[in-house]
């Protein structure tokens, strides 16, 4: 019985698969809304693969989806301003939570791999020194390229040229956690573990202070939201300028 459970269970993981490498494909040749913007997204037909993926796979899971899909068709960031960059932080954490039917703690979880701006990244394999690739998102390559156009990047007065993509998941992770074990000795902790599991598997090369200041931020703002205080992810920036 546990067998044929398990094999029902592998059989609906590959058929996801299966399903997000169909939706990417198709999207390649879909233009998105002319402007962007979330009423032309909720107006859109969306064809058959969302309506699918919803049905066999976990909400959280098809929540990711949702808002890579949202995400990729903002408008592009062309001009990058740290004001500009904040605004689209805002929308794609309000829009979240609206697909997250007002529960911020889900939409945190889900904003925290919808951000991710990997499609691939090398890694290596300790003791063993063995290098491997390890996938991130099914997305196609037209699909992550577009996607990536509309993350913000521009967080913080210090952002480099190659802007803080990479800061969102810490971001949002570390508010998640925080909103899970109220603890934010525990949210620190889990960062630097991370940041040492990136040094040891040489994802990120070594110890990052600005993702540390990013994970503070982070479980400041899952403790704003704790709190049910009227915050923003770009008040928690701005307030640490």
């Amino acid at each position: 019985m546990r067998v044929q459970r398990g094999r029902c269970i592998a059989i609906l993981v590959l058929f996801a698969l299966f399903i997000d490498c169909a939706e990417g494909q198709n999207g390649d040749s879909t233009k998105p809304p002319p402007q962007g913007n979330i009423e032309a997204l909720r107006t859109a037909p969306e064809g058959i693969w969302p309506t699918v993926r919803r049905l066999i796979l976990p909400r959280e899971i098809s929540l990711v989806y949702d808002l890579r899909t949202f995400i990729s068709v903002q408008k592009p960031l062309a001009q990058r301003s740290l004001e500009g960059d904040l605004r689209r932080l805002d929308a794609i954490y309000i829009h979240a939570v609206y697909l997250a039917e007002g529960d911020p703690y889900l939409a945190l979880l889900a904003l925290s791999f919808a951000t991710l701006p990997y499609h691939t990244f090398p890694a290596r394999i300790p003791l063993l020194d063995i290098g491997i690739i390890v996938p991130v998102s099914t997305e196609s390559h037209v699909s992550f390229e577009r996607r990536m156009a509309n993350l913000p990047g521009l967080l913080l007065p210090d952002s480099p040229r190659a802007l803080d993509r990479d800061k969102l998941p810490h971001f949002f992770g570390s508010a998640w956690l925080q909103c899970v074990t109220r603890n934010p000795a525990l949210v620190e902790m889990a960062g630097e573990m991370l940041e040492l599991g990136e040094e040891v598997f040489k994802l990120e090369g070594s110890r990052d202070e600005r993702d540390i200041k990013v994970n503070a931020l982070g479980a400041a703002f899952g403790i704003a939201l704790q709190r049910h205080e009227d915050v923003l992810p770009s008040d928690i920036f701005k307030r640490n300028d």
